[in-house]
């Protein structure tokens, strides 16, 4: 295969998501605000309705709208293919990133609705206490912000749409936020919450559904099979900064660098949620979103390792290149190696669900900023619902273009996703701390929060330049995406604020009264506040309930700092170990005791006849005792025995000629001192199987020489029933017989019998070779004729528990 992919999809089915989804959504989303007007007299012509949804969103719907505003395609794409370079302390430290920094926002969120209830948008809390300088500073910022993260998102999105479906990168740039500009232009932030709940529902369905598509392909099976994959890859496969090069270990450089890098903030939708849903709808969405790039990103990341070594793989055979990986193909990649086109269209839809349901919230944040922010304060105080409306709109558009027309200078420029993610917190850190003071803290200065967040900013671009120079030697796009640049400038960027705000705070302290946020007016004066004053609003017991919630809000921050950060995964650096599969237990005589299935220790090579009768997995022989159906393990794949067709060969991914060793692909799963041996019985499978099927079936068999998986069953029966009288004795007992560790004595015994037998049939002419199945099967086919004459019942011979007892795993 050349270096370019082709899309497993068409552009038909690219453009009918991208546009005719996106649409389909959009009249669904204005149908829902058009009944909520009419059964509930929401008014969508209302600012108060459109910009925060009437302060009425609950629990659920907060909850969803943070997973949805926090899967972005970025963090879909990002944790998979960054767990494909860094192994599995990357995701892990993903996570943590942003469930602990959407757990911190529950105690601004319930700040907010304490101090300032009425407020619209971050900003006029900021215009509110230091004035207009500071305001226009802060409307930079956020704009900075929102437009840096849209253009992200959409770069990594229009890259993979393009690999999936062969839609032109730009067309895709600017198609994806059609749809959603259309529900957000009408419904406003509750079209947006109620799109956020049902695109996280059907994302969260068919990511679990994707992860165990994986995990169940043939290459992997199980949690242990990619364990043992992982652990097969070539030695010169390793990881550098890694411990001992593993891609399973915790102690990783680029992961911490990463992890102390993925920093972001987000505060738009804690502004819109009620008193009794902010605090509770962050937590859940906050723990609820750790499971999303932890799990999805390491199982789809380092199947990506496994599956990229497969015929099935769209690069085989060579790898991925750093280009390829660096924009976030690995997903895309690993859905068509899994899935084929079906596993494709899934990837698509939940990427276009991921962007647009971020691009709704970010497009509603800008929108309020530019007409409660710019236009009503700057150019016309006395502004009436109608013109705020108006220029929301004007706003969801523009912003909309704006966004696209910078992503698609990104991507010209040679701009990818990964450079995006780690310059990002460059630009966004520097006003975390001066606006957490500014509603946390009543001494910080207007001088502290205009001057830290300018010096933060310029500080983290001298050091970003700065040390791509000292590293590289010059200053390039590639040389300004090192990881280490990066991440001493985002810490530069954020932190450098936080002791100089405090600082200048202190050279001239004083006092600022939080009371003063309400005089944050709402347009329509529709709440009760407005309508009844503040006694009625901040009662006694209103009052004790927020500061309560306020409590809960930071305990639970602090704790999912710990829990996450501080006691897990960071001791785990310093460990240095790599993970190991648990051992088994060890009683105290040193002996393995035996629950359900266990292993046993055999002194003989393992054969098809162990498969065959279910005797055999990756890790050695089951054991030979019987034991009840009740306690056989029928959930973990440690235990699953080898398939026959496992053992002999399988179609999927099949080359089209067939080598003597490609009936062995499973050899290399089995332990090194127990290979399966060249024996004759892989001939004679061949030879049963091709005489059936070429008197069978009305093609003689033609397909079936080529592929011996769906024969290998019927020409084991057969080959059991006439082996187990002449080899085993008239009982037949095949599964007690054979896997019971033998004697020396019987060993030497068991030696001369086969040298006996080998000589008889060398002396008959029999040959011991395995035909090839794109060989000349006649002659196999001749000799076994004899094969057809034969009886295949046979008299009846007594069976055991073990032979007639139902598998419940079947």
């Amino acid at each position: 295969m050349g270096d370019t992919v082709p899309p497993p999809l068409t552009q038909g089915v690219g453009y009918g998501v991208v546009v005719g989804l996106g649409v389909a959504f959009a009249l669904g989303m204005v149908w829902t605000t058009k009944r909520l007007k009419k059964s509930f007299g929401e008014d969508d012509k209302s600012t108060e309705t459109f910009m925060v949804a009437n302060r009425s969103i609950g629990t659920g719907l907060t909850a969803s709208a943070v997973i949805s505003s926090w899967t972005y395609t970025s963090a879909l794409l990002g944790s998979v293919y960054l767990t494909y370079w860094y192994g599995i302390a990357l995701p892990i430290w993903w996570a943590n990133g942003q469930s602990v920094m959407i757990c911190f926002f529950a105690v601004l969120a319930i700040q907010a609705k304490l101090k300032c209830p009425n407020a619209h948008t971050l900003l006029e809390i900021i215009k509110v206490r230091y004035g207009t300088t500071a305001h226009v500073l802060w409307v930079f910022l956020c704009l900075v912000n929102n437009l840096f993260g849209f253009a992200s998102m959409l770069v990594g999105a229009a890259a993979s749409v393009s690999a999936l479906t062969g839609v032109h990168i730009i067309a895709s740039t600017y198609l994806l936020p059609l749809g959603v500009v259309v529900y957000t232009y009408f419904g406003g932030l509750r079209a947006t919450f109620l799109t956020d709940y049902i695109h996280t529902f059907i994302i969260m369905i068919i990511l679990v559904w994707f992860t165990i598509q994986v995990i169940m392909v043939d290459e992997i099976g199980s949690i242990g099979g990619l364990y043992d994959a992982i652990m097969r890859l070539p030695a010169s496969q390793v990881v550098e900064g890694n411990h001992k090069g593993s891609y399973l270990t915790m102690t990783s450089e680029e992961s911490v660098v990463f992890g102390i890098i993925h920093i972001v903030t987000n505060f738009g939708i804690g502004f819109a949620a009620d008193v009794a849903a902010a605090v509770p709808g962050y937590i859940l969405g906050g723990n609820a979103y750790f499971s999303i790039p932890w799990a999805f990103g390491t199982i789809v990341g380092l199947a990506a390792l496994v599956l990229e070594n497969t015929p099935g793989f769209p690069t085989y055979p060579r790898r991925m290149t750093h280009t390829e990986v660096a924009n976030g193909l690995v997903l895309p990649y690993v859905s068509q190696a899994v899935a084929g086109k079906g596993g494709a269209a899934a990837i698509l839809l939940i990427l276009f669900m991921a962007c647009t349901s971020v691009s709704s919230a970010q497009l509603i944040a800008v929108s309020s900023i530019l007409s409660f922010d710019v236009y009503k304060p700057y150019f016309n105080p006395k502004a009436t619902d109608k013109q705020l409306i108006k220029w929301s709109h004007y706003g969801v558009i523009g912003f909309s273009l704006i966004a696209s027309s910078f992503a698609t200078a990104l991507h010209q420029g040679g701009v990818d996703l990964n450079w995006l993610f780690y310059m990002l917190g460059i630009v966004i850190c520097p006003g975390t701390f001066p606006t957490c003071f500014s509603l946390l803290w009543d001494r910080q200065t207007k001088a502290a929060a205009i001057i830290s967040p300018i010096v933060g900013m310029i500080s983290g671009f001298v050091v970003w330049f700065g040390l791509a120079y000292r590293y590289s030697g010059t200053i390039t796009i590639a040389s300004l995406g090192g990881s280490y640049p990066c991440m001493f400038a985002c810490v530069t960027s954020m932190f450098v604020p936080l002791p100089l705000s405090i600082a200048i705070s202190y050279m001239q302290p004083s006092r600022f009264d939080f009371k003063k946020f309400r005089q944050i007016e709402l347009v329509n004066g529709s709440t009760d506040i407005q309508m009844h004053g503040d006694e009625v609003y901040f009662t006694p017991e209103r009052v004790k309930y927020m500061k309560r919630m306020s409590i809960i809000a930071a305990i639970w921050a602090a704790a999912t700092f710990a829990g996450h950060v501080l006691l897990w995964p960071l001791p785990m650096y310093g460990a240095r170990t790599v993970f190991s599969r648990s051992p088994p237990d060890i009683d105290s005589e040193g002996q393995t005791p035996v629950h359900g299935p266990s292993f046993r220790r055999q002194k003989r090579q393992a054969s098809v006849y162990d498969a065959v009768a279910g005797r055999l997995n990756a890790h050695g022989f089951l054991p030979s005792a019987p034991y009840a159906s009740k306690y056989r393990d029928t959930t973990s794949s440690s235990f699953r025995p080898v398939r026959p067709e496992e053992v002999l060969f399988r179609r999927q991914n099949a080359p089209v000629r067939y080598e003597e060793s490609d009936f062995y692909f499973a050899h290399e799963t089995l332990p090194s001192d127990r290979p399966l041996p060249s024996s004759d019985l892989l001939e004679s499978v061949h030879a049963y199987s091709a005489d059936f099927y070429d008197n069978a079936t009305q093609d003689h068999g033609h397909d079936d020489y080529r592929s011996m998986d769906e024969t290998a069953l019927i020409a084991m029966g057969i080959l059991i029933e006439e082996m187990a009288a002449e080899s085993l004795g008239e009982t037949g007992d095949l599964v007690l017989v054979e896997g019971e560790p033998i004697s020396f004595e019987d060993n030497q015994l068991s030696s001369q019998t086969a040298r006996t037998f080998g000589r008889k049939r060398a002396n008959t002419g029999q040959s011991h070779i395995l035909p090839s199945s794109g060989d000349d099967l006649s002659s196999v086919v001749k000799r076994t004729k004899r094969s057809k004459k034969r009886r295949l019942a046979h008299q009846q011979i007594p069976t055991t528990d073990i032979d007639t007892e139902v598998d419940d795993r079947s």
